[in-house]
């Protein structure tokens, strides 16, 4: 009998055995590893193609950031003894979640790693891919990305959580609190990965850093800053670069007075503030972040997100303007992929358009409300009338609900693809950059997501979202009525990458799952390329930095009916006319 019809009822028992220890028993131990920290045990879990993988959840690479330490730069684990055992997940670090439920998660003590590794004791060792987790910098988590699907590649997966909203970047301005405690926080995952890695089948010398959203533009930081320097060897970023700017203000003096008023932390120095602000209880700290739950942000200071600090020595991790440091070559000079999806600005829409204050006030005072949303000065009437013209036409009156393909394009290309073209152009004149497009449109949106969910209703989420899929399937497969569907939206991508604990596991069967399998193994395949990068057998070209960023070289990751389909082409011409726009504009970096 050959090896590979040996194979086969192999899989088949382990599967059966593993259910069935799970069902009956519960976690089955796995292999026990020697970390500098101390030793942990994982557990073993079967991959979505069937195959043995092992993870260990929750291992602490920093001491909990409360008390005295909150605000601080992070400080390495301490040591335990005896063994450790990760088989459950750390806490989500404290935040307010903005995006849809409005309620207040996690814990201060959250500073944790996941490891999914296909073998402990691989030879040769595997190659690492770390994933940073998204969210505006306002929230998120690395527990909802689980490593199932990256376990049937021979990659090593590490996901982190990192500090977020004030209490991982407020700032005072000065040196009593200099700002970007979430990625230090990376930056310190990033050390620990670095020098445990190899006990978990991994290659500390080929780690790939890769992230979504906030998380891509964090994997941009990593590369600027020189604290980062040597502790990676790619780059990939979706749908975030650091030539977006995350906030409307850089008065972070005047930000930290306004936040510690709140709070009843008021003092003739910065240093009283903060020190006011370290003896509040956790909980009151991110009540206070209700405001970035506004579709259209009224308070300048309602976000708190990286910044340049104003102290430059040994303990600063970004001295320098980030569009600068691009500009004049001053980062990591190692490959880097970076992409969009094709309509990220739905995941903003759909904020609008389930509010209906905000949806009324886009609608009255798009002149006043475009600038703001856009980061430009409000004063400049006819720019606000050239975009309104460009994406909306003649008409005076403007309504967002019945136009949200053409809000999406224009809030998609002033945040996220402008940006993402324009670093990719500017950064290939020093190192590979190579772009992609994602134009598939999973099962799963963002945007449906969020349309489906009462904010702080009394329905749970998942049983409104459910509810809002089983009505798209009624209609569609026993009515016969087509629905109308958008998206990509911003963040569509990462059901096809990981198995959300929240959503559907995409399995064989599933719309989604050869286009998810071929991303997985896109992603896996980069991670462990030796000099090229290559799509379905056809060179993955890098971009050229003599070309015009409306003529990019790059990647569309999309699929037809029967397969999963990548295709390699310049910008299209309506895309390729929407950059042209934004580039005759010349606006100031947002």
């Amino acid at each position: 009998m050959s090896l590979k019809t040996q194979a086969v009822p192999t899989v088949i028992i382990s599967i059966i055995v593993y259910y069935l220890y799970q069902t009956f028993v519960g976690i089955i131990p796995g292999p026990i590893v020697d970390t500098l920290s101390g030793k942990v045990r994982g557990s073993v879990e079967v991959s979505r193609g069937g195959r043995t993988y092992f993870q260990y959840l929750g291992i602490p690479y920093a001491r909990p950031p409360d008390g005295e330490l909150r605000f601080e730069d992070p400080q390495p684990a301490l040591k335990w003894e005896g063994i450790r055992n990760a088989y459950n997940f750390g806490a989500e670090c404290l935040q307010l979640e903005v995006l849809i439920l409005g309620r207040v998660i996690g814990d201060e003590d959250c500073l944790f790693v996941n490891v999914y590794t296909p073998q402990v004791e691989s030879r040769p060792l595997m190659p690492v891919m770390v994933y940073i987790h998204g969210g505006l910098f306002m929230g998120g988590s690395s527990n909802i990305f689980r490593g199932k699907y990256f376990a049937d590649e021979d990659v090593v997966l590490v996901t982190l959580n990192y500090r977020v909203a004030a209490l991982g970047f407020l700032s005072s301005g000065d040196e009593v609190l200099r700002g970007n405690q979430g990625l230090k926080d990376q930056n310190l995952a990033l050390k620990w990965i670095k020098d445990n890695v190899r006990n978990f089948g991994g290659d500390p010398d080929r780690i790939t850093l890769f992230g979504e959203s906030a998380g891509a533009a964090s994997v941009h930081y990593q590369m600027i800053s020189p604290k980062s320097r040597g502790l990676f060897a790619k780059a990939l970023s979706m749908s975030g670069t650091v030539m977006r700017k995350y906030t409307s203000t850089d008065d972070k003096k005047g930000q930290l007075e306004n936040f510690g008023k709140k709070l009843g932390c008021i003092g003739d120095t910065t240093k009283t503030v903060v020190d006011c602000l370290k003896k509040v209880e956790g909980h009151k700290i991110v009540e206070q972040h209700r405001e970035a739950a506004e579709a259209l942000l009224k308070n300048k200071f309602a976000l708190f997100v990286p910044t340049t600090e104003s102290i430059n020595d040994s303990r600063t991790f970004l001295g320098v303007n980030p569009r600068t440091s691009i500009q004049d070559g001053y980062f990591e000079r190692i490959p880097w992929v970076a992409g969009v999806v094709a309509h990220e600005g739905l995941i903003y829409v759909a904020r609008v358009i389930r509010d209906p204050e905000a949806t009324k006030e886009m609608n009255e005072n798009w002149m006043e409300v475009l600038p703001k949303l856009l980061k430009y000065d409000p004063k400049r009437k006819e720019l606000t009338r050239k975009i309104k013209e460009f994406y909306f036409g003649m008409a005076e009156q403007l309504d967002v609900v019945n136009a949200i393909e053409q809000f999406s394009d224009l809030l998609s290309d002033r945040l996220f693809i402008y940006p993402a073209f324009e670093a990719a152009k500017v950064q290939s004149r020093f190192s590979p950059v190579y772009l992609y497009y994602l134009s598939y449109k999973p099962q799963t949106s963002v945007y449906q997501l969020i349309t489906s969910i009462t904010p702080n209703g009394r329905i749970s989420p998942v049983l409104e979202f459910s509810y809002s899929l089983l009505k798209r399937w009624f209609r569609g497969k026993i009515l016969g009525l087509e629905s109308i569907t958008y998206g990509p939206s911003h963040g569509d991508e990462l059901s096809l990458l990981f198995n959300v604990h929240f959503l559907a596991r995409i399995s064989e069967g599933h719309p989604d799952f050869e286009f998810s399998k071929t991303m997985v193994k896109l992603w896996a395949s980069f991670a462990k390329a030796e000099k090229t990068m290559a799509v379905d057998g056809e060179l993955w070209e890098p971009v050229n930095p003599q070309d015009s960023t409306s003529a990019l070289f790059y990647v569309d990751l999309n699929a037809n009916s029967t397969s999963s389909t990548i295709s390699t082409k310049t910008v299209n011409q309506h895309l390729s006319k929407r950059i042209q726009f934004w580039d005759s504009l010349k606006l100031p970096y947002l």
